[in-house]
């Protein structure tokens, strides 16, 4: 989200939207949402919140599914 920004303000060719939710789905959903509110980048735009909060939960039922496997 910091380099997106960095090259939205350069307008310089930007980090395509399709990367940054493949990102959020890898395991870097709360990263996602940390760096959104810190650099202030695509925070007016619904459809990265419902992604990257799709992404943590998702992440969140298999770490709890592996957790409850292992106990």
């Amino acid at each position: 989200m910091g380099i997106d920004k960095r090259l939205a303000i350069k307008n310089k060719r930007r980090i395509p939207e399709a990367n940054l939710f493949i990102m959020s789905l890898l395991g870097g959903a709360i990263g996602g949402l940390i760096a959104m509110n810190v650099f202030h980048h695509k925070t007016k735009k619904v459809q990265f919140y419902i992604i990257f909060i799709v992404s943590l939960l998702l992440h969140g039922a298999l770490i709890y599914t592996i957790a409850t496997k292992l106990a």
